[in-house]
């Protein structure tokens, strides 16, 4: 299962820091990345003497929560699947996308159609099938791997 697609600037394992736990999942990247690991108890002591860094971690923490919450959400309330993919490409639109004049928004489309399938607890089939009626209704394009969503609106009123 895909838990969540973490972008610039993400935080991984900050729960499992401050808890004191395991980071319980694995992370992989679909694009080149830069990752600095930082010890715990490092981390830890940075934090008790900066306030401005604890306010951050509880931001980062509130985030991770919206976005479990978003995920259950998506899977749960949404009765089909064109409403499921529907709240994955706005989501993923709000997360790492760039918002383009008019209400659009275009981002790099760089998750397989059985990820997204994953994401929204469907198949890879259907995945494609419902995408392919998104551009017949002229609500997405796919360009290479950039997907623009024209009609967030309409996207939303189906989710």
């Amino acid at each position: 299962m895909i838990v969540r697609v973490a972008g610039p600037g993400s935080m991984l394992g900050l729960y499992a820091v401050l808890s004191h736990g395991v980071y319980e999942v694995s992370a992989e990247s679909l694009t080149t990345a830069q990752l600095r690991p930082v010890e715990r108890d490092r981390f830890l002591n940075f934090l008790r003497s900066h306030k401005e860094a604890q306010m951050r971690a509880v931001q980062c923490i509130c985030q991770e929560y919206r976005f479990a919450l978003q995920d259950a959400c998506r899977i749960s309330l949404a009765e089909t699947v064109a409403a499921r993919l529907g709240r994955l490409l706005l989501e993923l639109g709000h997360q790492i996308g760039e918002h383009l004049s008019g209400g659009e928004f275009r981002f790099p489309l760089l998750l397989t159609h059985e990820e997204m399938a994953s994401m929204a607890c469907t198949t890879r089939e259907t995945v494609t099938r419902t995408l392919g009626q998104f551009r017949k209704e002229g609500w997405i394009s796919v360009e290479g791997s950039v997907i623009t969503l024209h009609h967030p609106d309409r996207l939303q009123a189906i989710a």
